[in-house]
Protein backbone atom coordinates (compact mmCIF):
# COMPACT_ATOMS: atom_id res chain seq x y z
CA UNK A 1 0.00 0.00 0.00
CA UNK A 2 1.46 3.38 -1.00
CA UNK A 3 0.68 5.77 1.77
CA UNK A 4 1.83 8.76 -0.42
CA UNK A 5 0.00 7.92 -3.26
CA UNK A 6 -3.21 7.24 -1.33
CA UNK A 7 -2.63 10.99 0.29
CA UNK A 8 -2.11 12.67 -3.55
CA UNK A 9 -5.91 10.85 -4.80
CA UNK A 10 -7.49 11.86 -1.53
CA UNK A 11 -6.02 15.35 -1.94
CA UNK A 12 -7.20 15.32 -5.50
CA UNK A 13 -10.74 14.91 -4.29
CA UNK A 14 -10.24 17.33 -0.88
CA UNK A 15 -10.53 20.14 -4.01
CA UNK A 16 -13.98 19.82 -3.21
CA UNK A 17 -13.52 21.96 0.06
CA UNK A 18 -13.40 25.20 -1.54
CA UNK A 19 -16.41 24.66 -3.32
CA UNK A 20 -18.21 23.63 0.05
CA UNK A 21 -17.36 26.87 1.36
CA UNK A 22 -18.88 28.66 -1.06
CA UNK A 23 -22.02 26.82 -1.17
CA UNK A 24 -22.49 27.16 2.60
CA UNK A 25 -20.72 30.73 3.52
CA UNK A 26 -23.80 33.06 1.35
CA UNK A 27 -26.37 31.05 2.35
CA UNK A 28 -25.73 30.69 6.48
CA UNK A 29 -28.82 32.63 7.65
CA UNK A 30 -31.04 29.61 6.34
CA UNK A 31 -29.23 26.90 7.57
CA UNK A 32 -31.24 24.42 9.51
CA UNK A 33 -28.69 24.19 11.83
CA UNK A 34 -25.56 26.43 13.06
CA UNK A 35 -23.05 26.75 10.57
CA UNK A 36 -20.23 26.00 12.87
CA UNK A 37 -21.72 22.71 13.67
CA UNK A 38 -22.41 22.16 10.40
CA UNK A 39 -18.75 22.38 10.07
CA UNK A 40 -17.87 20.06 12.34
CA UNK A 41 -19.36 17.01 11.11
CA UNK A 42 -19.45 18.06 6.98
CA UNK A 43 -15.52 18.13 7.33
CA UNK A 44 -14.45 15.11 9.25
CA UNK A 45 -16.96 13.25 7.09
CA UNK A 46 -15.93 14.58 3.70
CA UNK A 47 -12.17 14.01 4.38
CA UNK A 48 -12.67 10.78 5.25
CA UNK A 49 -14.79 9.64 1.96
CA UNK A 50 -11.65 11.69 0.02
CA UNK A 51 -9.47 9.45 2.02
CA UNK A 52 -11.70 6.52 1.11
CA UNK A 53 -11.90 7.20 -2.47
CA UNK A 54 -8.21 8.08 -2.37
CA UNK A 55 -7.02 4.13 -1.41
CA UNK A 56 -9.69 2.84 -3.97
CA UNK A 57 -7.88 5.49 -6.86
CA UNK A 58 -4.50 4.26 -5.40
CA UNK A 59 -5.76 0.57 -6.18
CA UNK A 60 -7.52 0.33 -9.11
CA UNK A 61 -7.47 2.64 -12.51
CA UNK A 62 -11.02 4.18 -12.98
CA UNK A 63 -11.26 7.73 -14.19
CA UNK A 64 -11.11 10.18 -11.89
CA UNK A 65 -13.89 12.40 -12.77
CA UNK A 66 -16.48 9.19 -12.00
CA UNK A 67 -16.49 9.39 -8.27
CA UNK A 68 -16.01 13.07 -7.99
CA UNK A 69 -19.45 13.45 -9.98
CA UNK A 70 -20.78 10.87 -6.85
CA UNK A 71 -19.32 13.39 -4.27
CA UNK A 72 -20.99 15.84 -5.95
CA UNK A 73 -24.50 14.35 -6.56
CA UNK A 74 -24.54 13.35 -2.52
CA UNK A 75 -23.43 17.04 -1.75
CA UNK A 76 -26.24 18.72 -3.91
CA UNK A 77 -29.18 16.22 -2.00
CA UNK A 78 -27.22 17.00 1.61
CA UNK A 79 -27.25 20.58 0.31
CA UNK A 80 -30.94 20.93 -0.61
CA UNK A 81 -31.80 19.17 2.90
CA UNK A 82 -29.92 21.49 4.83
CA UNK A 83 -30.45 25.01 3.98
CA UNK A 84 -34.13 26.76 3.95
CA UNK A 85 -33.70 28.30 0.75
CA UNK A 86 -35.62 27.99 -2.59
CA UNK A 87 -33.91 25.39 -4.71
CA UNK A 88 -33.25 26.99 -7.84
CA UNK A 89 -31.41 29.89 -5.68
CA UNK A 90 -29.45 26.84 -4.02
CA UNK A 91 -28.87 25.23 -7.57
CA UNK A 92 -27.39 28.56 -8.89
CA UNK A 93 -24.59 28.74 -6.04
CA UNK A 94 -23.79 25.13 -6.28
CA UNK A 95 -23.43 25.26 -9.91
CA UNK A 96 -21.09 28.22 -9.27
CA UNK A 97 -18.96 26.19 -7.00
CA UNK A 98 -18.70 23.37 -9.66
CA UNK A 99 -17.57 26.31 -12.25
CA UNK A 100 -15.00 27.64 -9.72
CA UNK A 101 -13.86 24.12 -8.83
CA UNK A 102 -14.00 23.39 -13.03
CA UNK A 103 -11.32 26.49 -13.49
CA UNK A 104 -8.90 25.04 -11.19
CA UNK A 105 -9.08 21.63 -12.88
CA UNK A 106 -8.13 22.91 -16.10
CA UNK A 107 -5.63 25.47 -15.01
CA UNK A 108 -4.10 22.32 -13.83
CA UNK A 109 -3.53 20.17 -16.32
CA UNK A 110 -3.24 22.94 -19.34
CA UNK A 111 -0.10 24.65 -16.90
CA UNK A 112 1.24 21.43 -16.34
CA UNK A 113 1.05 20.05 -20.07
CA UNK A 114 2.79 23.44 -21.33
CA UNK A 115 5.90 23.30 -18.47
CA UNK A 116 6.37 19.47 -18.10
CA UNK A 117 6.90 18.21 -21.82
CA UNK A 118 7.21 14.61 -20.21
CA UNK A 119 3.79 14.86 -18.38
CA UNK A 120 0.67 13.22 -19.19
CA UNK A 121 -3.10 12.80 -18.10
CA UNK A 122 -2.71 9.84 -15.41
CA UNK A 123 0.74 11.49 -13.36
CA UNK A 124 0.76 12.59 -10.02
CA UNK A 125 1.97 16.06 -10.39
CA UNK A 126 2.50 18.23 -6.95
CA UNK A 127 2.33 21.31 -8.76
CA UNK A 128 -0.42 20.75 -11.06
CA UNK A 129 -2.63 20.13 -7.61
CA UNK A 130 -1.34 23.17 -6.16
CA UNK A 131 -2.15 24.82 -9.05
CA UNK A 132 -5.76 24.04 -9.19
CA UNK A 133 -5.87 24.20 -5.35
CA UNK A 134 -4.07 27.82 -5.84
CA UNK A 135 -6.81 28.94 -8.71
CA UNK A 136 -10.08 27.55 -6.80
CA UNK A 137 -9.20 28.82 -3.85
CA UNK A 138 -8.18 32.28 -5.09
CA UNK A 139 -11.70 32.34 -6.63
CA UNK A 140 -13.50 31.17 -3.62
CA UNK A 141 -11.88 34.27 -1.83
CA UNK A 142 -13.61 36.17 -3.99
CA UNK A 143 -17.09 34.41 -3.34
CA UNK A 144 -16.87 34.95 0.25
CA UNK A 145 -15.75 38.32 -0.32
CA UNK A 146 -19.18 39.08 -2.39
CA UNK A 147 -21.08 36.96 0.34
CA UNK A 148 -23.10 39.96 1.49
CA UNK A 149 -24.15 40.74 -1.81
CA UNK A 150 -25.27 36.59 -2.53
CA UNK A 151 -27.23 37.32 0.70
CA UNK A 152 -29.25 40.25 -0.36
CA UNK A 153 -29.88 38.61 -3.79
CA UNK A 154 -30.89 35.54 -2.38
CA UNK A 155 -33.21 37.49 0.07
CA UNK A 156 -34.87 40.25 -1.88
CA UNK A 157 -34.63 38.89 -5.40
CA UNK A 158 -37.52 36.42 -6.13
CA UNK A 159 -38.23 37.07 -9.33
CA UNK A 160 -38.58 33.03 -10.38
CA UNK A 161 -38.62 33.44 -14.73
CA UNK A 162 -34.88 34.64 -13.52
CA UNK A 163 -34.00 32.32 -10.88
CA UNK A 164 -35.24 29.05 -13.68
CA UNK A 165 -33.17 30.59 -16.26
CA UNK A 166 -29.66 31.90 -14.04
CA UNK A 167 -28.23 28.29 -12.95
CA UNK A 168 -27.71 27.71 -16.83
CA UNK A 169 -25.17 29.48 -17.18
CA UNK A 170 -22.53 28.51 -14.28
CA UNK A 171 -23.78 25.06 -15.79
CA UNK A 172 -22.58 26.12 -18.93
CA UNK A 173 -19.12 27.01 -17.93
CA UNK A 174 -18.80 23.93 -15.80
CA UNK A 175 -19.71 21.91 -18.86
CA UNK A 176 -17.68 23.51 -21.03
CA UNK A 177 -14.94 23.07 -18.50
CA UNK A 178 -15.22 19.44 -18.02
CA UNK A 179 -15.78 18.91 -21.95
CA UNK A 180 -11.86 20.67 -22.34
CA UNK A 181 -10.42 18.27 -19.91
CA UNK A 182 -7.30 16.60 -22.22
CA UNK A 183 -7.79 12.58 -22.68
CA UNK A 184 -3.84 13.52 -23.46
CA UNK A 185 -1.46 15.86 -22.66
CA UNK A 186 0.07 15.20 -25.93
CA UNK A 187 -2.77 17.24 -27.79
CA UNK A 188 -2.44 20.33 -26.02
CA UNK A 189 1.21 20.25 -26.86
CA UNK A 190 0.15 20.57 -30.80
CA UNK A 191 0.09 23.88 -32.56
CA UNK A 192 -1.47 26.30 -30.89
CA UNK A 193 -3.50 24.49 -28.95
CA UNK A 194 -2.43 25.44 -25.41
CA UNK A 195 -2.91 29.36 -26.45
CA UNK A 196 -6.05 28.77 -27.82
CA UNK A 197 -7.57 26.76 -24.75
CA UNK A 198 -6.32 29.58 -22.26
CA UNK A 199 -7.97 32.45 -24.37
CA UNK A 200 -10.90 30.38 -24.62
CA UNK A 201 -11.12 29.80 -20.47
CA UNK A 202 -10.08 33.43 -19.86
CA UNK A 203 -12.98 34.00 -21.82
CA UNK A 204 -15.04 31.72 -19.96
CA UNK A 205 -13.69 33.11 -16.62
CA UNK A 206 -14.28 36.81 -17.81
CA UNK A 207 -17.98 35.97 -18.83
CA UNK A 208 -18.73 34.08 -15.56
CA UNK A 209 -17.58 36.93 -13.59
CA UNK A 210 -19.39 39.33 -15.83
CA UNK A 211 -22.86 37.22 -15.48
CA UNK A 212 -22.38 37.50 -11.56
CA UNK A 213 -22.14 41.59 -11.77
CA UNK A 214 -24.71 41.20 -14.04
CA UNK A 215 -27.16 39.23 -12.15
CA UNK A 216 -26.39 41.87 -8.96
CA UNK A 217 -27.06 44.86 -10.94
CA UNK A 218 -30.56 42.98 -12.22
CA UNK A 219 -31.66 42.34 -8.73
CA UNK A 220 -30.37 45.75 -7.57
CA UNK A 221 -32.15 47.92 -10.00
CA UNK A 222 -35.19 45.54 -9.47
CA UNK A 223 -35.55 46.10 -6.22
CA UNK A 224 -35.18 49.32 -6.06
CA UNK A 225 -37.98 49.57 -8.83
CA UNK A 226 -40.32 48.13 -6.44
CA UNK A 227 -39.05 50.15 -3.69
CA UNK A 228 -40.61 52.94 -5.84
CA UNK A 229 -43.29 51.33 -6.15
CA UNK A 230 -44.19 50.56 -2.83
CA UNK A 231 -42.94 53.85 -1.43
CA UNK A 232 -45.33 55.89 -4.32
CA UNK A 233 -48.59 53.60 -3.18
CA UNK A 234 -46.76 54.08 0.08
CA UNK A 235 -47.12 57.91 -0.26
CA UNK A 236 -50.58 57.50 -2.00
CA UNK A 237 -52.10 56.01 0.81
CA UNK A 238 -50.26 58.25 3.09
CA UNK A 239 -52.75 61.53 1.54
CA UNK A 240 -56.01 59.44 1.27
CA UNK A 241 -55.62 59.09 5.14
CA UNK A 242 -54.10 62.86 5.51
CA UNK A 243 -57.38 63.89 4.13
CA UNK A 244 -59.77 61.51 5.86
CA UNK A 245 -57.65 62.78 8.84
CA UNK A 246 -58.26 66.18 7.79
CA UNK A 247 -61.88 65.89 7.13
CA UNK A 248 -62.64 64.29 10.45
CA UNK A 249 -60.54 67.04 12.66
CA UNK A 250 -62.41 69.46 10.86
CA UNK A 251 -65.99 67.35 11.32
CA UNK A 252 -65.43 67.18 15.33
CA UNK A 253 -64.23 70.86 15.51
CA UNK A 254 -67.38 71.99 14.30
CA UNK A 255 -68.75 69.76 17.01
CA UNK A 256 -67.24 71.21 19.56
CA UNK A 257 -67.55 74.53 18.43
CA UNK A 258 -71.17 74.03 18.43
CA UNK A 259 -71.43 72.14 21.88
CA UNK A 260 -71.06 75.54 23.72
CA UNK A 261 -74.14 76.60 22.30
CA UNK A 262 -76.11 73.53 22.93
CA UNK A 263 -74.98 73.75 26.84
CA UNK A 264 -76.59 76.77 26.87
CA UNK A 265 -79.76 75.42 25.15
CA UNK A 266 -79.90 72.87 27.93
CA UNK A 267 -78.82 74.84 31.16
CA UNK A 268 -82.01 77.54 29.78
CA UNK A 269 -84.10 74.58 29.61
CA UNK A 270 -83.20 73.25 32.89
CA UNK A 271 -83.41 76.67 34.96
CA UNK A 272 -86.70 76.82 32.83
CA UNK A 273 -88.08 73.29 34.26
CA UNK A 274 -89.28 72.97 30.71
CA UNK A 275 -88.33 69.54 31.06
CA UNK A 276 -90.32 67.68 28.27
CA UNK A 277 -88.64 70.55 25.66
CA UNK A 278 -85.41 69.71 27.21
CA UNK A 279 -86.26 65.65 26.76
CA UNK A 280 -86.93 66.69 22.64
CA UNK A 281 -84.15 68.46 22.29
CA UNK A 282 -81.68 66.37 23.51
CA UNK A 283 -82.96 63.56 21.53
CA UNK A 284 -82.91 65.85 18.46
CA UNK A 285 -79.34 66.22 19.23
CA UNK A 286 -78.54 62.69 19.69
CA UNK A 287 -80.20 61.48 16.18
CA UNK A 288 -77.74 64.45 14.77
CA UNK A 289 -74.61 63.39 15.57
CA UNK A 290 -75.40 59.36 16.28
CA UNK A 291 -73.19 58.85 13.31
CA UNK A 292 -71.15 61.80 12.35
CA UNK A 293 -69.62 62.45 15.71
CA UNK A 294 -69.20 59.67 17.59
CA UNK A 295 -66.44 60.64 19.26
CA UNK A 296 -64.28 58.85 22.01
CA UNK A 297 -60.42 58.97 23.16
CA UNK A 298 -59.18 55.77 22.04
CA UNK A 299 -55.63 57.03 22.93
CA UNK A 300 -53.51 59.97 24.13
CA UNK A 301 -51.92 60.79 20.60
CA UNK A 302 -54.28 62.83 18.55
CA UNK A 303 -53.94 62.15 15.03
CA UNK A 304 -54.22 58.47 15.85
CA UNK A 305 -57.02 59.08 18.46
CA UNK A 306 -58.84 60.95 15.27
CA UNK A 307 -58.31 58.49 12.42
CA UNK A 308 -59.75 55.51 14.65
CA UNK A 309 -62.77 56.91 15.32
CA UNK A 310 -63.36 57.95 12.06
CA UNK A 311 -63.28 54.22 11.06
CA UNK A 312 -65.15 53.08 14.54
CA UNK A 313 -68.21 55.81 13.00
CA UNK A 314 -68.03 53.74 9.84
CA UNK A 315 -67.67 50.87 11.43
CA UNK A 316 -70.48 51.03 13.42
CA UNK A 317 -72.58 52.55 10.45
CA UNK A 318 -72.15 48.94 9.28
CA UNK A 319 -73.26 47.02 12.47
CA UNK A 320 -69.45 46.21 13.07
CA UNK A 321 -68.97 45.28 16.68
CA UNK A 322 -65.78 47.11 17.30
CA UNK A 323 -63.00 46.66 20.58
CA UNK A 324 -60.84 49.07 20.37
CA UNK A 325 -57.80 49.32 23.13
CA UNK A 326 -54.78 51.55 22.62
CA UNK A 327 -52.03 52.27 25.07
CA UNK A 328 -50.06 54.83 22.93
CA UNK A 329 -48.88 58.52 24.27
CA UNK A 330 -49.24 61.48 23.20
CA UNK A 331 -45.83 61.63 21.12
CA UNK A 332 -43.55 58.63 20.44
CA UNK A 333 -40.38 58.57 17.37
CA UNK A 334 -43.33 57.11 14.98
CA UNK A 335 -44.25 59.94 12.91
CA UNK A 336 -48.23 60.44 13.37
CA UNK A 337 -48.55 59.98 9.64
CA UNK A 338 -46.19 56.50 9.68
CA UNK A 339 -49.11 55.53 12.50
CA UNK A 340 -52.25 56.69 11.06
CA UNK A 341 -50.86 54.84 8.10
CA UNK A 342 -50.85 51.46 9.43
CA UNK A 343 -54.07 52.39 11.61
CA UNK A 344 -55.94 53.68 8.21
CA UNK A 345 -54.89 50.77 6.86
CA UNK A 346 -55.87 47.70 8.89
CA UNK A 347 -59.17 49.07 10.04
CA UNK A 348 -60.00 50.47 6.17
CA UNK A 349 -59.40 45.91 4.73
CA UNK A 350 -61.36 44.98 8.46
CA UNK A 351 -64.16 47.15 7.47
CA UNK A 352 -64.53 45.77 3.79
CA UNK A 353 -63.76 42.52 4.85
CA UNK A 354 -66.39 42.50 7.47
CA UNK A 355 -69.11 43.68 4.90
CA UNK A 356 -68.62 40.94 3.17
CA UNK A 357 -70.20 38.94 6.14
CA UNK A 358 -73.55 37.97 7.53
CA UNK A 359 -74.44 41.09 9.51
CA UNK A 360 -74.86 39.08 13.11
CA UNK A 361 -71.00 37.96 12.33
CA UNK A 362 -69.78 41.52 12.13
CA UNK A 363 -66.90 42.55 14.61
CA UNK A 364 -63.25 43.94 14.98
CA UNK A 365 -61.14 43.89 17.71
CA UNK A 366 -57.92 46.31 18.17
CA UNK A 367 -55.63 46.41 20.46
CA UNK A 368 -51.57 48.40 20.92
CA UNK A 369 -49.64 48.54 23.62
CA UNK A 370 -45.93 49.56 24.63
CA UNK A 371 -45.17 47.10 27.26
CA UNK A 372 -41.82 45.71 25.65
CA UNK A 373 -39.20 48.22 25.83
CA UNK A 374 -38.71 50.46 22.53
CA UNK A 375 -40.97 48.49 20.86
CA UNK A 376 -45.11 49.18 19.85
CA UNK A 377 -47.31 45.82 19.13
CA UNK A 378 -50.50 46.09 16.83
CA UNK A 379 -52.75 43.16 17.02
CA UNK A 380 -56.15 42.73 15.13
CA UNK A 381 -58.61 40.26 14.75
CA UNK A 382 -61.29 40.76 12.46
CA UNK A 383 -63.74 38.52 10.88
CA UNK A 384 -63.80 38.01 7.10
CA UNK A 385 -64.59 35.61 4.68
CA UNK A 386 -61.85 34.40 2.66
CA UNK A 387 -63.74 32.10 0.48
CA UNK A 388 -64.73 35.58 -0.77
CA UNK A 389 -62.50 36.54 -4.51
CA UNK A 390 -63.46 39.82 -3.89
CA UNK A 391 -61.58 40.12 0.53
CA UNK A 392 -59.69 42.95 0.51
CA UNK A 393 -56.62 40.83 2.42
CA UNK A 394 -55.98 39.54 -0.91
CA UNK A 395 -55.47 42.63 -3.05
CA UNK A 396 -52.19 43.44 -0.24
CA UNK A 397 -52.64 46.97 -1.28
CA UNK A 398 -53.05 48.30 2.32
CA UNK A 399 -51.04 45.25 4.04
CA UNK A 400 -48.27 46.42 1.29
CA UNK A 401 -48.34 49.56 2.56
CA UNK A 402 -47.92 48.62 6.02
CA UNK A 403 -45.00 45.86 5.67
CA UNK A 404 -43.23 49.10 4.14
CA UNK A 405 -44.04 51.19 7.08
CA UNK A 406 -42.90 48.53 9.37
CA UNK A 407 -39.67 48.27 7.37
CA UNK A 408 -38.66 51.81 7.71
CA UNK A 409 -38.58 51.29 11.85
CA UNK A 410 -37.12 47.76 11.73
CA UNK A 411 -40.52 46.36 12.34
CA UNK A 412 -42.02 43.13 11.91
CA UNK A 413 -45.60 42.31 10.33
CA UNK A 414 -47.49 38.73 10.67
CA UNK A 415 -50.73 38.44 8.85
CA UNK A 416 -52.47 34.82 8.72
CA UNK A 417 -56.23 33.82 8.50
CA UNK A 418 -58.78 31.36 9.01
CA UNK A 419 -62.02 30.86 6.83
CA UNK A 420 -63.71 33.19 8.76
CA UNK A 421 -61.43 35.46 10.76
CA UNK A 422 -58.25 37.71 9.47
CA UNK A 423 -55.53 37.91 12.18
CA UNK A 424 -53.02 41.01 12.08
CA UNK A 425 -49.44 41.20 13.87
CA UNK A 426 -47.43 44.43 13.93
CA UNK A 427 -44.40 45.33 15.28
CA UNK A 428 -42.53 48.83 14.99
CA UNK A 429 -39.08 49.27 17.09
CA UNK A 430 -39.97 52.75 18.70
CA UNK A 431 -36.04 53.78 20.12
CA UNK A 432 -36.63 55.87 22.90
CA UNK A 433 -40.43 55.80 22.88
CA UNK A 434 -41.64 57.11 26.67
CA UNK A 435 -44.58 54.73 27.64
CA UNK A 436 -47.51 55.81 28.80
CA UNK A 437 -50.84 54.08 29.05
CA UNK A 438 -54.19 54.90 27.58
CA UNK A 439 -57.03 56.57 29.76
Amino acid sequence: MNIQSILFSAAEYAIIFPGIFICLVPVSDWLIIPQKKIYTILIPVVLAICILFGYIDSTHTYYINLFFFIILFACLIAYFVMVRLNKLKLLYLFLCATATLSFGCIANNYIIAHIDPTSNVHDKSIPGILIQYSVSIIIMIIFLLIKDKLKWIFKNFNTKPLWYMAWIVPAIVTFCNIYMIPIDYNNIRVGRVFQIAMVIEAVLLIFFIVFQILLYQIALTSSQKIELETSSLMYQTQAEQYIKLQAYMEQTRHIRHDFKHTIAVISELVQNRQYNELNDYISDYTNQISVDSHISDYCKNPAVNAIVGYYDNIASAYNIKTSIQIALPADSHISDVDLCLVFGNLLENAINACKLCDADSRYINLSCDTNTKNALYIAMVNSCNNNDAGSPHRSGIGLLSIKATAQKYNGLTRFCSTDNEYISNIMLSTDGFVQDSAR
